[in-house]
């Protein structure tokens, strides 16, 4: 928020989006807040305001909510406008094969932001990132994805196609989808690392998922 009112001080125009912004769209009193996916509502907003015009267009806090992007392949990263060798040796590639999760938990901010439904990637487009990101010299990729193994036969598929490719990923779980079988079939094809989440040690404290659910 600091860093909104001193750009403000400086007579810039401020921009906030992402799972935060959408969440607490007041908090960080930005200009603009796009609200959910923000590829085609900051191309138009950056277009009007470079125009002088009134920026009046889907997806921002101030109008109605832009549809989800239905064809997610179609988004492709521009890493060809940045010097990707300044960042291979200091930190993982970056890649979502689905966006969004198919859980509700009232205390998650993700399902809202987008638009409580999840939708997938095809294998080929995913392959294609990370053969461009072992291209580019990395070693390691991440799955940011909230849940990879929550369709256990994509999972598998995917884990065929990334064998032997010679990189080492990780991802995110929830415990329930780990059973032997399937961290075995992870770890074949290069799976190093799983990020899990505990939503309480003890049933006194729930954050508004069921009790079976909570871990």
């Amino acid at each position: 928020r600091k860093i909104f009112e001193e750009a403000k001080r400086q007579g810039k125009i401020t921009i906030a989006g992402g799972i935060f912004p959408t969440a607490n769209q007041d908090y960080l009193q930005a200009d603009y807040t796009v609200v959910g996916e923000g590829e085609q509502t900051l191309l138009e907003l950056v277009q009007a305001l470079e125009k002088g015009e009134d920026p009046n267009v889907l997806g921002l806090s101030t109008t109605k909510r832009r549809p989800a992007i239905k064809n997610i392949d179609a988004i492709k990263p521009a890493y060809d406008l940045l010097p990707m060798e300044l960042y291979r040796d200091h930190v993982k590639g970056l890649v979502y094969s689905s966006r969004g999760c198919v859980n509700a938990c009232d205390f998650c901010t993700v399902s809202p932001h987008w638009n409580r439904m999840q939708r997938h990637r095809s294998i080929e487009s995913v392959v294609e990132e990370l053969e461009m990101y072992k291209d580019l010299g990395f070693n390691i990729v991440n799955f940011k994805d909230e849940s990879l193994t929550t369709d256990k036969e994509r999972l598998f598929a995917l884990a065929k196609e990334v064998k032997g490719m010679g990189l080492r990923f990780k991802a995110k779980a929830r415990l329930k989808d780990l059973d032997e079988e399937t961290l075995s079939v992870m770890h074949e094809a290069g799976f190093r690392e799983i990020h899990t989440g505990v939503e309480s040690v003890t049933h006194s404290f729930e954050k508004g998922v069921s009790r079976e659910e909570v871990v």
